[in-house]
């Protein structure tokens, strides 16, 4: 997928359009990568930020993406949930950008 020529991904909503229950497509830039265990099970957390807000993604069962480090472009989808640290997407679909 490649972005139009404002950088922009016409077919994902804005971080900071995104609501708590209601699926959505995002797309960003990875600005952090952790692994950490959630209910004794390795996740691989990931922060996207696209300029407007950002959100976290939580892969449960994952320590790595192939071709996913800091900096690298990502499109998600899923349904955010209101967590502590924001609205967060466990396991969603993605795509290397």
């Amino acid at each position: 997928m490649k972005p139009s020529p404002n950088g922009a991904f016409p077919e994902a909503t804005p971080i900071r359009d995104a609501r708590p229950r209601i699926r959505g497509r995002f797309a960003g830039r990875v600005g952090r990568i952790r692994i950490q265990s959630q209910a004794s099970v390795g996740t691989l957390e990931l922060k996207l930020t696209d300029g407007t807000g950002s959100l976290t993604a939580l892969f449960m069962g994952r320590r790595e993406i192939p071709g996913v480090d800091c900096g690298s472009s990502l499109v998600i989808e899923g349904t955010p949930v209101v967590q502590e640290r924001g609205l967060v997407l466990y396991n969603p679909a993605y795509e290397l950008a």
